[in-house]
């Protein structure tokens, strides 16, 4: 599993990760290009104000959030996606309770490399712009912890929109052991899926299964005319 498809339109080399070439627009699923910033503001929270809190967000959790902290329930029988987060803004110091609220955070992106007969140059080239979803030749699936990211390269079913798991590309995984989120640099430098302890890619794949399993509200849909 040597392919690469990381990266948008520079070589697959980890210390290029930091280059704008390679994190431009946030094509990647990298930490650089997985995390945005986020602050939430409650003013009749007092005990909220002012503080950080390193809970692992999804933007899906945004609606959830601000549903709750207005005192609104979703329609009868409807159910949202993600988190709300207003358990952390109560009790933002309780970070036992943050780490139980979001145990890990999902992103994807897909790829669409121009040669896709040469699996050392899926990583020149491969944006996904102006590419209907039912024409995405693979996706990428990463799943962050508190201790690690995990990425899954797997080639994409355009008919029923989901991953088929065992035509797997490639993986990532990369330790955030020690990470305060001050340096991008020091993490993210080294590909550890080899050299990891016993248990932790097989763990970690089998919940990144798990949680796009729950994505239930993916639909199967034909392709656009034209597309």
């Amino acid at each position: 599993m040597s392919a690469a498809l990381v990266g948008l339109g520079c070589a697959p080399l980890p210390t290029l990760k930091v280059d704008r070439c390679c994190t431009g627009q946030k094509f990647t699923n990298w930490e650089l290009g997985a995390r945005v910033p986020l602050i939430m503001r409650a003013p009749w929270l007092k005990e909220s104000v002012g503080k950080r809190t390193a809970v692992l967000a999804e933007l899906i959790d945004i609606f959830p959030s601000v549903t709750e902290l207005a005192g609104l329930q979703p329609p009868e029988g409807e159910e949202l996606d993600g988190k709300s987060l207003a358990p952390v803004l109560r009790n933002p110091d309780d970070h036992a309770a943050a780490a139980a609220l979001k145990p890990f955070a999902l992103s994807q992106y897909m790829r669409c490399p121009a040669d896709r007969a040469n699996a050392s140059m899926y990583w020149k080239g491969n944006s996904c712009l102006m590419t209907d979803r039912t024409m995405f030749p693979f996706m990428g699936y990463s799943l962050r912890t508190a201790e690690y990211r995990y990425t899954e390269w797997v080639r994409w079913d355009g008919v029923k929109l989901a991953p088929i798991w065992d035509q797997l590309i490639g993986r990532e995984l990369y330790s955030h052991v020690g990470d305060d989120g001050t340096d991008f640099d020091a993490f993210e430098n080294v590909n550890e899926v080899t050299t990891a302890p016993a248990g932790v890619v097989s763990s970690l794949s089998a919940t990144l299964h798990a949680v796009v399993a729950n994505q239930t509200r993916l639909r199967t849909l034909p392709p656009l005319a034209g597309g």
